[in-house]
């Protein structure tokens, strides 16, 4: 199989071959739970639209006397897809020949499932040559010993084929199995365990080379044994679009691995060891727009790998080791056209201020999950077009004033998870489009005033912070606010009448585990917007008045407090989900006789209840 095995595997394959003899003779009075048409049957069922039906038959197994056109009631001619499901729960072996399919003149698209088929020999397809899409899923990938083995010439008598999908087969090796299809596009060979792609026949070798790689558009080689690509290996493949070699082992890629692949446009190298590119690997394919290499072991970027990508639109380097000094001013040089760049998960713990100067047409970057300690002044002042920014999860403890120069579209900006505790007054004065704000989870005592300039601001999380009082906050202006979360802060003692009266189209509201005593009647009148309200878990003793103005209010918490006494017309009607356990009330009362009420859900668990006022 083209790989040295251990003594282990070869027991485990031996144990593996005697368990499924033993389960595969069980009996028939075990059959097939897979038909919906009764224990033991083969049956078929279809669905028509026009002149075509789309059929699906359900078999124990396949073998020689089995005849799908035999179980079908409708006139053969009128079936264009046919899809044949073995039993899966049993591991009966299965034998594919021409007679079982044949009888439809006008089929186009095969599908056969969990046929434990290990071998396709060239008759398999003789009787269905008209066919267009070709499914084979076997998913042997439970039982090692199952592997499907594949003839040279399996494939030959279907000239028209387009779409082939043999993933999930236990293939360990293929022979030049796809050199007779003139107008395959769509090949899937994912979910097998592949090891040499040479043997595919698309190699630089002009008397090996199969004719079928001028027209293979799409090659999905993803979750196989693959451990390098040689130069030269996929040279035929002169129109491919889409090349997936993602979850492999890929240690090497060769210098000239993607030689002869001019038309590529997305690759995707995710998931593998790789701790290095080499430096001219992208030089034969100008065309290239996405390029994913994410969850790999790069340290280091060689400073010329990305030259001449002018048309690349997402790069992901995410979930790598890739260290500071390999972002140099040129790394990026030239992608002009790039539009989202993930660095997130890496060892960055500087951003040079030039790195992104090319960067204009840049609507997305992801640098969380770094070591920054520090944003540069004007670091992103080229990247025009950002409207998303994520700086989460560093070791920022300060944003000044001119962090964010340039960036006068930016929407969403992600803050959280760092070491803030001074944001400059002027570090969001031209950030006039920002929607969503995350500064949680960071060392701030009081809220920032740079907040007064934001005055499209929607979402505001400014949880896990040490802020201590909500008096004189920042917020008059922000009209468009309607998301505020401030949970698990330090806030103490009464909220103020007036507090919340400059946001008013706040929705929703999370003042939950902080210290607060008293909210005092009436602080929420004139958020009449407001649709659910976390004050869980604040040392709150009375709810009463506080939620008469809120005809929207639907979600509620006020669990884990003090509160001894709640009535029904404590809140509005409008509510459908409150949550009152942990406290110390004695009684559910009702005492106005409160009609219409909405509560769908009502937790008032471990509280004193002793009576329930209906």
């Amino acid at each position: 199989m083209g790989t040295h095995r251990n003594i282990y595997s070869v027991y485990l394959e031996v144990f593996q071959l005697i368990v499924l003899i033993l389960y595969c003779n069980v009996g028939d009075s075990l059959a097939s739970a897979q038909s919906p048409f009764g224990p033991g049957d083969d049956s078929c069922a279809s669905v028509t639209w026009g002149r075509d039906a789309a059929l699906t038959c359900y078999v124990k197994t396949m073998d020689e006397g089995v005849r799908i056109a035999g179980l079908v009631e409708q006139p053969l001619d009128t079936v264009s897809s046919l899809t044949v499901r073995c039993n899966q729960d049993y591991y009966f072996q299965s034998v594919l020949t021409g007679t079982n399919l044949l009888g439809f003149p006008r089929l186009r698209d095969l599908t056969v499932e969990y046929c434990k088929i290990s071998q396709l020999d060239v008759s398999a397809f003789e009787g269905v040559s008209g066919i267009r899409n070709l499914t084979v899923r076997t998913h042997n990938s439970e039982w090692t010993v199952m592997s499907l083995s594949v003839s040279p010439s399996v494939f030959r008598p279907l000239q028209q084929l387009e779409r082939l999908d043999l993933s999930t087969n236990n293939i360990w090796e293929m022979p030049r199995a796809f050199c007779n299809l003139p107008n395959l596009r769509g090949l899937n060979l994912s979910h097998n365990h592949m090891q040499d792609l040479s043997q595919l026949g698309w190699s630089q070798s002009e008397t090996t080379r199969c004719s079928s790689g001028n027209s293979v558009t799409t090659l999905d080689l993803s979750h196989n044994d693959v451990v390098m690509v040689v130069g030269g290996t996929l040279h035929g493949l002169g129109r491919l679009h889409q090349l997936l070699l993602h979850h492999n082992n890929l240690a090497k890629l060769d210098n000239h691995a993607l030689l002869g692949l001019s038309g590529l446009v997305s690759l995707d190298l995710s998931s593998n060891i790789l701790v290095a590119l080499p430096e001219d690997m992208f030089l034969p394919t100008p065309g290239l727009m996405e390029l994913r290499v994410r969850n790999n072991s790069l340290s280091g970027l060689a400073p010329g790998l990305l030259r001449g990508l002018q048309q690349l639109v997402e790069l992901d380097l995410s979930h790598n080791d890739l260290q500071t000094e390999w972002l140099t001013t040129s790394i990026f040089q030239g992608l002009i056209r790039l539009i989202s760049l993930d660095l997130s998960h890496n060892q960055i713990s500087r951003i040079n201020q030039q790195v992104f100067r090319d960067l204009y047409n840049m609507q997305v970057l992801q640098l969380s999950h770094n070591n920054l300690q520090m944003v540069p002044n004007t670091a992103f002042a080229t990247c025009i077009n950002l409207h998303r920014l994520d700086l989460s999860n560093n070791q920022l403890t300060t944003i000044s004033n001119n962090a964010f120069q340039g960036v006068n579209v930016l929407s969403f900006l992600s803050l959280d998870n760092n070491n803030i505790n001074q944001v400059g007054v002027q570090a969001f004065s031209n950030l006039t489009s920002l929607k969503d704000l995350n500064l949680n989870g960071n060392q701030l005592s009081h809220f920032p005033k740079a907040l007064s300039n934001l005055k499209n601001l929607e979402t505001l999380d400014l949880g896990e912070n040490q802020i201590s009082s909500l008096q004189n906050m920042p917020v008059k202006g922000l009209m468009r606010l309607y998301g505020l979360r401030l949970v698990n802060n330090k806030i103490a003692g009464n909220i103020q009448k007036d507090t919340f009266t400059n946001i008013p189209s706040l929705r929703i509201l999370n003042l939950a585990k902080n210290e607060i005593n008293v909210i005092e009647i009436g602080t929420f009148d004139q958020c009449y917007n407001l649709q659910a309200i976390r004050l869980d878990t604040i040392n709150l003793v009375s709810i009463q008045g506080l939620f008469d103005k809120l005809p929207n209010l639907e979600w509620l918490n006020v669990s884990d407090n003090n509160i001894e006494i709640f009535d029904y017309y404590f809140i509005p009607v409008s509510v459908e989900w409150l949550d009152i356990h942990k406290n110390k009330i004695s009684k559910l009362d009702n005492y106005m006789e409160t009609q219409g009420l909405s509560i769908q859900t009502l937790d008032a668990s471990f509280n004193n209840i002793k009576y329930i006022n209906q």
